[in-house]
């Protein structure tokens, strides 16, 4: 069976959850996972995030690729690290990995484990504002177009 996932915002999907259980043959039997939905990172966060990238790798001359991972490696791997026992455990064995002369294996295996995708809003944001900070000490200005910065990185905006 393919899994499926709901999430409960409003009764409608509710309506429909139950009416998917009530479907479901008793054989085989399946397993029903109740959490707290975590949003990924929003829309806007990547059109920041991506907006940023692009003017970081003009001014210090690197690709957008390469400032990608490199942002990621500073600023991305310790937030993951933090919040994942797991994703810290794996980065453990890339950084030996590394030191015995495995660079390129270790940067492969990185750049597959280590994923702005997987972030959610909270995270994205802590990210975003390390790198804002981290571009400042480089005398890097950001632009902060108002559709994108406040929601961006959770700032409430004074009406």
């Amino acid at each position: 069976m393919k899994s499926k996932t709901f999430i409960l915002r409003d009764e409608k999907v509710i309506a429909h959850l139950i009416a998917f259980i009530n479907a479901q043959p008793k054989e085989p039997i399946i397993e029903v996972v109740v959490r707290e939905h975590k949003k990924k990172r929003s829309l806007l966060q990547n059109s920041l995030y991506w907006l940023w990238v692009t003017i970081i790798s003009n001014d210090l001359g690197m690709t957008k690729e390469d400032e990608h991972f490199d942002l990621r490696k500073r600023m991305l791997a310790p937030i993951y690290e933090r919040d994942d026992l797991q994703y810290s455990e794996a980065l453990k064995a890339l950084r030996d990995l590394y030191s015995r002369g495995f660079k390129k294996e270790a940067n492969n295996l990185f750049d597959q484990i280590t994923s702005t995708t997987t972030a959610n809003v909270k995270q994205f944001a802590e990210y975003l504002t390390e790198i804002e900070r981290d571009m400042m000490g480089k005398g890097i200005v950001l632009p902060h177009p108002e559709d994108l910065y406040y929601d961006s990185l959770m700032i409430k905006r004074n009406s």
